[in-house]
């Protein structure tokens, strides 16, 4: 059965805008890392920003990873979340507590999302971003 993959964000109740179909496995191990990778992002990006124009991509089950949303969670309690409202533990158990918390926030935003709007940080809607790491981090 089709199931899609989401990070999430509990600290405020965002997700990444990004699905991947059967990516359970990777999404789990993605939350589990992010902040060493969204470090390794931040340095990188930072070093090399005013010498060159960058552009980092990194693309896993079809779908390209927001580098931007990862950048701007780094300190927060991201978690992996399925499309039937499941949240996860860092440690890939389910969590009863957070995934009855996100469920009904969870539907506003996804009709946001096929509606073609984000919520970014500091609670505006607005179009998909195009910062300086978001320049093909979404589907061509």
């Amino acid at each position: 059965m089709s199931n899609d993959w989401r990070l999430r964000c509990l600290t405020c109740n965002e997700d990444i805008g990004t699905t991947w179909n059967h990516g359970d496995e990777w999404v789990k191990r993605l939350a589990r890392r992010h902040k060493e990778i969204s470090s390794a992002f931040a340095l990188l990006a930072g070093d090399l920003r005013d010498d060159c124009d960058l552009e980092i991509e990194i693309k896993a089950h079809y779908e390209y990873l927001n580098l931007e949303w990862l950048l701007s969670h780094r300190d927060h309690d991201i978690r992996a979340a399925d499309a039937y409202g499941k949240v996860f533990t860092l440690d890939g158990e389910f969590d009863p507590a957070a995934s009855t918390l996100q469920a009904v926030e969870w539907e506003r935003k996804d009709r946001e999302a096929r509606a073609g709007l984000t919520q970014v940080h500091g609670g505006q809607s607005m179009r998909r971003s195009s910062g300086p790491l978001a320049g093909r981090n979404r589907r061509p």
